[in-house]
């Protein structure tokens, strides 16, 4: 199976879309908390009408709450970009602080059997997805990691 990562910031519309499709991703796994990105230009990852962009080129649509970052967690990285003047789009990485509480309590957590099964499914590329546009600032590419080390799996980052 091939994971990759993908955010919204910095894709329009079509590149998302087709980006996606010369990768052969048959499904995105949605890890937002929130699933609404504000900016017109973003229009087109806002749950409903991404479920629909997707399913018009044939890509399955999962929503996995649990793997999103709950508020107290995001709040201990808001903290370190706040005192370090850090715009959350401008991020380059994610503190070791939040990186040891998501392990901690979201990916020490889950129950893994539902990727599992998507797995089992016959699905052979997935992609993970959230917001930011730099894989190393968000918690998708810690989800991508810990699937690398419980299924081997090969892992690779879209960007824009």
């Amino acid at each position: 199976m091939r994971v990759y990562t993908i955010g919204v910031y910095g894709w329009s519309a079509e590149h998302f879309i087709t980006r996606l499709r010369e990768e052969g991703v048959e499904m995105v796994v949605d890890t937002r908390q929130r699933r609404g990105v504000r900016g017109k230009e973003y229009r087109f990852a806002n749950s409903l009408a991404l479920q629909d962009l997707l399913r018009q080129h044939g890509i399955a649509y999962k929503y996995i709450k649990a793997l999103a970052p709950p508020v107290s967690i995001r709040r201990v990285q808001k903290q370190i970009d706040t005192a370090g003047r850090v715009r959350k789009r401008d991020r380059e990485s994610l503190s070791s602080d939040y990186i040891t509480q998501y392990e901690r309590l979201v990916l020490d957590r889950y129950d893994w059997s539902e990727l599992e099964e998507i797995r089992k499914s016959g699905i052979q590329s997935i992609a993970l997805l959230c917001v930011e546009r730099n894989h190393e600032a968000c918690h998708r590419s810690l989800i991508a990691c810990r699937l690398q080390k419980i299924y081997g799996v090969e892992v690779y980052h879209l960007t824009p």
